[in-house]
């Protein structure tokens, strides 16, 4: 069995120094390359990995020795150019992403397919909330029913949680109206609209809001589910309203684009020392006995949505190294129809993230 390198690009940010860490622990076989512009940064962390070295990155100006054996690229950085993506695709490299909006995913998406007609290599988008884990887990749930009325996922963003600068990103599209599937037909809908509240925990309950992910792209496509919403909210109360407030009366408009970006960020983005991420996945629909069901997973990561966006990195790289290893074709694949269920939730249990899983019969 050969010995197989992943080059991890952004790996010693936020979200990938976790993945790093992961599969030193789970998959030591792995030799890890971390890459990115401060190689400084890059060998210190590879110094305390037994199974890493370190490079420098820059992804608007690739320039990699031949010399570096690279099996798998992980991207997780913000890459709007594709250099990577081309990079990957020219040199024969399986490649997995976990950064991208809506829009973006579905130009990659259009990218690869003529990219792979020309070569062949592996492509895994796997951008849904969370590195996919959330629509992987919500694919799954959905198979059971033969009828899907709506995939409601619920996503609770703590204040004090971490997150890098990239995660600020989609807060620069709460003024674009999207497009998702509801009620069978696809239309468009206004971002932190349609509020809900929903109940987290035992009396805990948020308000969440409509936003534009990636999920509701893909799942309506995989699961042909007749509504698909993801709504997001703050466990700050005044945060949620106030943020609620500048989008419905287009204050956030008026100061979007990148003359005022700075002042959004001084705003809105004040990252923490590190919470819990919660997330609920509700699913209605009948059976092949046509009973109503309403199946439910809650998803309780105790150290934050960068630690469960590095453990399902983390598994859609140990998968995709199996997948070489046997020597199967290449691939292009969504990472929420990629991923074996099983294998990510064993690895979610290992990494003492709690899913809590309901089936019960409506009346």
């Amino acid at each position: 069995m050969k010995k197989l390198s992943v080059l991890l690009v952004g790996g010693y940010g936020i979200v990938g120094l976790q993945v790093a860490q992961i599969l030193n622990q789970h998959a030591p076989e792995l030799e890890l390359i971390i890459a990115g512009r401060n190689i400084d940064k890059a060998r210190r962390l590879a110094q305390t990995l037994g199974n890493a070295t370190a490079v420098a990155l820059d992804i608007d100006n690739i320039n990699l020795s031949d010399e570096i054996k690279i099996d798998i690229i992980l991207a997780t950085v913000n890459d709007p150019k594709d250099n990577l993506l081309h990079f990957a695709n020219k040199n024969g490299i399986a490649y997995i992403d976990i950064t991208r909006w809506t829009e973006r995913l579905q130009v990659a998406l259009s990218k690869a397919v003529i990219m792979r007609n020309k070569k062949p290599s592996s492509m895994i988008f796997a951008s849904s909330w969370m590195a996919s884990v959330v629509a992987t887990l919500a694919n799954n749930m959905s198979k059971s029913l033969v009828n899907i009325t709506n995939i409601d996922i619920s996503i609770l963003s703590a204040s004090n949680d971490k997150s890098g600068p990239d995660s600020f990103d989609y807060l620069d599209s709460l003024a674009t109206p999207f497009t998702v599937k509801q009620n069978g037909r696809y239309q468009k809908v206004l971002p932190f609209s349609d509020e809900r509240i929903i109940l987290f925990d035992e009396d805990c309950r948020y308000s969440v809001f409509r936003i534009d992910m990636p999920d509701q792209f893909i799942l309506p496509l995989i699961t042909n589910a007749q509504t698909i919403a993801t709504r997001i909210g703050y466990d700050n109360h005044k945060a949620n309203k106030i943020l609620s407030f500048f989008i419905k009366n287009g204050i956030w408009k008026l100061i979007s684009g990148d003359l005022f970006k700075k002042l959004r960020k001084k705003i809105f983005y004040h990252p923490g020392t590190g919470d819990q991420h919660q997330i609920r996945i509700d699913i209605h629909g009948t059976d092949e006995k046509g009973d109503r069901k309403h199946i439910y997973t809650h998803i309780k990561d105790p150290k934050g949505q960068a630690h469960l966006t590095a453990t399902s990195a983390a598994a859609l790289v140990m998968q995709l190294a199996e997948h070489i290893q046997r020597d199967q074709d290449d691939i292009l694949m969504m990472g929420e129809e990629f991923l074996c269920t099983e294998k990510l939730k064993a690895l979610l249990q290992s990494e003492d993230i709690i899913l809590n899983e309901k089936n019960e019969i409506l009346k």
